[in-house]
């Protein structure tokens, strides 16, 4: 196994038993520090006689939630609707994330099932996992986008209205969330299915979903570089989902499979579209030494941010 530190780049060769020059190139997807040691690469053999190569994307960090609370020896009990970071740090507690919502009186943890940005300005954009009342919104939906100072962004009607869904007035839930800055869509994934009459087809609880009206990838497409072992025909969910600046995608999702070359993947492992695990949940959580004896803490909210982006947490709203 191999270990990157941020930025690393390194060009080595090797012979194997029969005394060829074989060339491995190792990919990682993001770069250290992450999980407080690094990334761990992935080593394909070529047989063309090149060098070893080191391939990596300096200066990103994850930000996330988990599916259970628990409780860390750094700094005590933690809920799953804390905004977590990849260091070992907790950056908005939950009441901090909501407290502009207008909810009254102040209630236990709504949860944080999706984070995003906004393109523009950056700025969090977040769904709960309850329905509650605000006292200066009115009614909020747990598929509902909201927006950090206290607005909704977008109901989850206006998310997929480009579908022309069937029925019209269904609130079919938010599950993962991203926002292309790119092109400014909003990509998310539902709950429960909903029929486009636009596509002709269902909008399945697995796929990535685009506010423009198009599958960005189905359930399948997303897991067709694992080798799964017995998948089953309705997918395994979408729980969250970032996008890097290399174009490729850092998901997880709602159901365990057992893949042929990885071995049982849990729904709070890190995968990547290009068919690997990226980080195994209990090397997310680790940095934050929980009390808890769990084999999978889950994975509901993810984001990739630069680590700038890190210093600049403090300068959230209040």
């Amino acid at each position: 196994m191999v270990f990157l530190g941020g930025g690393a780049r390194a060009a080595v060769s090797r012979v194997d038993r029969r005394g060829l020059i074989r060339r491995t190139i190792f990919t990682a997807m993001l770069a250290a520090p992450l999980c407080g040691q690094g990334v761990q690469a992935v080593e394909t053999n070529t047989g063309d006689g090149g060098p070893q190569q080191l391939i990596v994307e300096p200066g990103y960090a994850l930000w996330f939630s988990t599916e259970f609370g628990l409780t860390s020896a750094q700094i005590g009990a933690v809920s799953d609707g804390d905004l977590l970071t990849d260091r070992g740090r907790r950056l908005r507690t939950n009441s901090q994330l909501t407290r502009h919502l207008g909810i009254m009186p102040v209630v236990p943890d709504i949860g944080l099932d999706a984070l995003g940005l906004t393109p523009a300005t950056a700025s969090l954009l977040l769904s709960c996992e309850i329905d509650i009342f605000s006292e200066t919104i009115g009614p909020l939906s747990h598929g509902s986008l909201l927006n950090f100072h206290g607005l909704v962004a977008a109901t989850n009607q206006q998310l997929t209205s480009a579908f022309v869904p069937q029925p019209g007035d269904v609130d079919a839930g938010l599950d993962a969330f991203h926002t292309d800055l790119q092109t400014g869509e909003l990509w998310f994934s539902l709950e429960t299915p909903l029929f486009s009459q636009a596509l002709g087809v269902s909008l399945e609880p697995g796929d990535l979903c685009s506010s423009a009206g198009y599958i960005v990838r189905t359930n399948a497409q997303l897991l067709e570089n694992f080798t799964i072992l017995n998948p089953v025909p309705e997918g395994y969910g979408l729980d969250a989902v970032t996008r890097l600046p290399n174009g490729g995608l850092l998901f997880s999702v709602e159901e365990d499979f057992f893949d042929l070359r990885h071995g049982p993947v849990g729904h709070g492992d890190i995968l990547s579209d290009s068919g690997h695990v990226l980080v195994r949940n209990l090397d997310l959580i680790r940095p934050f030494q929980p009390f808890e004896d769990l084999g999978d803490f889950g994975l509901d909210a993810l984001q990739v941010v630069p680590l700038p982006a890190l210093g600049n947490a403090t300068r959230m709203a209040p």
